[in-house]
């Protein structure tokens, strides 16, 4: 039985409750990425001397499964789209990877690792797996292989676990519910008819009935059209009344030799 410490800690400063061989497993997980991290950028450095040692693992990429876009690159890795791009054109500008348009998709860009890029990983990468011969030199075949096996299914089921959950901090999409179709000017939606006798459909709900205890109201009674006057054929409408006579027609006949 542990000694219990403060905070709920045993004496040796692990928490209670917390199986050992767990506590033990992140520990040496701990060792093994801070080692992983130095070890990526001392290969940064060897492929390239201006590489950033997050730009390697794109190197990695890209010589495993050949031409990308940087879309899926982002999506591989898990990181926006500007991460990628800034990452991909630090690459491009050191001569190890180029850009060509997609034979199969005009609008879309292909990276892919130029001979350059590929003669200096392959170096490095020829040096890092002798390094691991080196290492493990004393281990048996069998134990190297039962480590890669454990390896494969702990990544294996970390991606299953982040495709299945959103992540920390995220939670999964709501559906929206169906906006309903606005008639003119803002007048609400109009009631779904009956289905016609041929369709397999099921009608709406009916429309409301007044409230208990009140009666429908009344129906407002239709105004009956304003009459138009009849319009002459010129588009003028036509007198109503008598036809003035003119002053000309009134004052007869211009006499000769008569002025005004």
């Amino acid at each position: 039985m542990h000694d219990t410490g403060a905070g709920g800690t045993t004496a040796d400063g692990e928490p209670m409750g917390v199986d050992p061989a767990f506590l033990s497993l992140e520990r040496e997980l701990a060792v093994f990425l801070r080692r992983a991290r130095a070890s990526s950028g001392e290969l940064a450095r060897e492929v390239h001397p201006d590489l950033e040692p997050a730009a390697y693992g794109l190197l990695v990429r890209l010589a495993d499964a050949g031409a990308q876009r940087a879309t899926d690159l982002a999506a591989f890795f898990g990181v926006g789209k500007a991460t990628i791009s800034r990452q991909l054109n630090a690459l491009e500008k050191l001569g190890l990877v180029a850009r060509a348009p997609d034979p199969h998709d005009g609008r879309a860009v292909l990276v892919r690792i130029t001979d350059e890029g590929r003669d200096r990983f392959n170096r490095v990468r020829t040096a890092r797996r002798a390094r691991y011969a080196r290492n493990l030199v004393s281990w048996d075949r069998a134990e190297v292989a039962e480590l890669a096996r454990l390896l494969h299914r702990l990544n294996a089921e970390q991606e299953a676990g982040e495709e299945d959950s959103p992540g920390p901090g995220r939670t999964p999409p709501r559906p929206r519910p169906p906006v309903p179709r606005q008639g003119r000017r803002g007048s609400p939606p109009r009631r779904p008819g009956p289905c016609p006798a041929d369709a397999r459909c099921t009608p709406g709900p009916p429309p409301p009935g007044p409230a208990p205890g009140r009666s429908a109201p009344a129906a407002r009674p239709r105004r009956p059209a304003p009459r138009t006057r009849p319009r002459s054929p010129r588009g003028r409408p036509p007198p109503s009344g008598p036809r003035r006579r003119s002053a000309r027609s009134v004052r007869g006949p211009r006499r000769a030799g008569w002025c005004r």
